[in-house]
């Protein structure tokens, strides 16, 4: 059994326990239907991933206000999901200590009828240099371009900093630094939407030449598109957050522990 049919499995056995006991879900292959279910299905299924991403959405700051703004540009403005980032690496200040090697020479010496010792230690003298490495990020909601203040809706927006100590006094990062704005169009998604995510429309045009299969179809072929890209979008925004900010709160290389 592949990885995806244990995770359905494992969901069916917690769904079991919460259902009446006279009910029993199971795959669709195990259960008499008509082509015309296949059809119900589909359209069931990418209802719920509206769903979970729009309580997602819900979760990262989109609220019914802002919800409501959004949809009543759709009529002439695409909506788009924009994750921004900027650094910054700035010198503190430099650090002198010394510290002990470990190394020790002691000598025996006689001076006449006097006899003596004396022990001698390496100390090193190191000069450590402090930065201060920030990290700031933010998702904004944009109606069209986001030239007007108004058509920028901010969902999100965290700051983290830490310090680095070095060697030497080189920047062991960047002194400034702006990331590519990370877009992502979510207009299909909002057009669905018809109360707080909770009730999604979406129907499969079993009548447009187009319409081969359940599958095979205009409307499941843009869901799964625009999904794909929103998938791309989070492993982007993913990938960022691992790297460099979970990095940072955890320490990081040259970080105070």
């Amino acid at each position: 059994m592949d990885l995806f049919l244990l995770k359905v499995e494992s969901s069916l056995a917690t769904v079991r326990k919460i259902l009446d006991a006279t009910r029993n879900p199971t795959f669709p292959h195990n259960v008499h239907h008509r082509y015309e279910d296949k059809f119900a299905l589909m359209e069931l299924l990418v209802k719920l991933a509206c769903v979970s991403i729009g309580h997602v959405l819900v979760e990262l700051g989109m609220t019914s206000e802002i919800i409501k703004t959004l949809q009543e540009t759709l009529v002439n403005k695409t909506v788009t999901l924009r994750f921004s980032a900027k650094e910054r690496c700035t010198f503190v200040n430099e650090e002198k200590r010394e510290v002990d090697s470990g190394m020790r020479t002691e000598t025996n010496f006689r001076v006449r009828e006097a006899q003596g010792s004396s022990t001698t230690k390496v100390v090193h003298k190191i000069t450590e240099y402090i930065w201060m490495h920030e990290i700031e990020y933010e998702i904004l909601a944009v109606c069209g371009t986001g030239a007007e203040s108004h058509e920028n809706h901010q969902l999100l927006h965290r700051a983290c900093r830490h310090e680095i100590k070095t060697g030497v006094k080189s920047n062991p990062k960047v002194e400034s630094s702006v990331r590519p704005n990370a877009d992502v169009d979510v207009t299909w998604l909002l057009s669905r939407r018809v109360s707080e995510f909770s009730t999604v429309s979406f129907r499969i045009d079993r009548d447009q030449p187009d319409c081969r299969t359940p599958r095979r179809n205009p409307e499941v072929n843009e869901a799964l598109t625009r999904v794909a890209l929103l998938c791309e979008w989070c492993q982007c925004v993913e990938r960022f957050l691992v790297s460099e900010v979970l990095a940072t709160r955890a320490g990081g290389p040259g970080a105070d522990p």
